[in-house]
């Protein structure tokens, strides 16, 4: 199968694009690459990302000037990082042999590995008091990362990566050998895990089969409170934890508190006696999601064509970008000017927000209220994580 490590540059430099995307986890961005001469036998590679038809943040990844070559591997290098994250080539242009599109689609048609994760319906605050007191739900922190499951083959030495697609991806080294650590420990010879990655550490929150010295046992089928209490005797490290859990009426809401408090992204129900269902029910579900949401007043910069606006926050006497959001299909669109509050779960530094959702106009307020001083950042992600039932 080729590679990336195939891609050779021309013995005549030539233009040189990529675009990729990624659509995992609710969200639509894109990531794209360019080589540019910008001298005799001077060249610098350049990208832009952002969301998928939004308005995308520029930068360089060569401060100075290289050469064709050099700009080639440096390119090669980004690309095959962003594909390990989940991302797939959206298109590309005059890469060089000839065959390399077909050489790049090849790499990016990630095997399928027939698994599948159970993915969540939302609550919304009015519904909190429930699932907090009723003694048949549990709470678990929901991280924010790219969701990942994870097949371990101690006899293979084999640790392989699942995105919410059921594709095969890349995991990072450290990760991969924390992971597999963890399970030969317990005495697991093949594991299947679920969980979420941040960076290079792997939290986890259930597993779904285990092959041990009594066979395979698929865990599927079993309590969610069960299929917990072997992920909690995993044996945690700097890369590997399992996700903060709480049982107890006082345990669930210290635990809300504790992620509000962090800016975390939520909490997760689960039903004690839920069995792990792959795939997303049309409605309810025995595991619920909620999320914790910010909101703000923005300026309407600018109305797109795709029935959605540019927002812009003031940041002294200036005007900040901070992304696009929808206009949903029952709400009029906002003209330019207008002041509109938008829900959204966090902010990126010099970036747009995350998330976002419009509520609505605010005839009631003005662009002295629309300060950059409001948004809530992403937290740094925490290498500590405990939990307790």
């Amino acid at each position: 199968m080729a590679t990336f490590d195939d891609i050779a540059p021309s013995a005549t430099p030539e233009p040189y694009s990529l675009r990729l995307r990624c659509t995992e986890g609710g969200s639509d961005k894109v990531y794209a690459l360019s080589i540019d001469a910008v001298g005799p036998d001077l060249f610098r590679l350049d990208y832009a990302n952002g969301r998928y038809g939004g308005t995308l943040t520029s930068g360089t990844k060569t401060q100075n000037p290289v050469s064709y070559e050099e700009a080639v591997k440096l390119c090669v290098k980004v690309a095959k990082e962003k594909l390990g994250k989940g991302y797939e080539v959206l298109d590309c242009s005059r890469l060089t042999p000839d065959n390399a599109v077909e050489a790049i689609a090849v790499v990016t048609n990630k095997r399928d590995t027939g698994y599948r994760p159970q993915l969540l319906n939302a609550i919304e605050a009015t519904d909190l008091s429930y699932y907090l007191t009723d003694p048949d739900w549990f709470a678990q922190e929901k991280l924010d990362g790219e969701r990942r499951m994870v097949r371990v083959d101690i006899d293979e030495r084999l640790v392989i990566g699942i995105n919410r697609k059921g594709q095969e991806v890349a995991l990072p080294l450290a990760t991969g050998d924390a992971i597999f650590q963890a399970v030969r420990d317990m005495g697991w010879r093949q594991a299947v895990l679920d969980g979420e990655q941040i960076g290079e550490v792997y939290h986890a929150f259930d597993v779904l089969e285990i092959f041990d010295d009594n066979g395979l046992t698929d865990l599927r089928k079993y309590e969610a409170i069960l299929r917990y209490g072997r992920v909690h005797d995993l044996w945690t490290n700097g890369h590997f934890k399992v996700a903060r859990t709480a049982g107890t009426l006082l345990a669930k809401r210290e635990l809300l508190d504790a992620v509000t408090a962090e800016g975390g992204e939520g909490v997760v129900f689960k039903h004690v006696n839920a069995p792990y269902e792959p795939g997303r029910p049309s409605s309810g579900g025995n595991q619920m999601k909620y999320k914790l949401y910010n909101t703000l007043t923005a300026i309407v910069g600018a109305v797109n064509n795709q029935r959605s606006v540019a927002l812009q926050l003031m940041s002294g006497v200036n005007l900040l970008d901070v992304g696009n959001v929808t206009v949903p299909a029952n709400q009029p669109i906002p003209e330019i000017n207008d002041i509109v509050e938008v829900r959204y779960l966090y902010a990126y530094e010099g970036g747009s927000l995350y998330q976002p959702t419009l509520l609505g106009i605010r005839g009631d307020m003005g662009p002295g209220d629309c300060l950059a001083s409001q948004r809530k950042f992403k937290p740094s992600p925490a290498l500590s994580a405990g939990c307790g039932m």
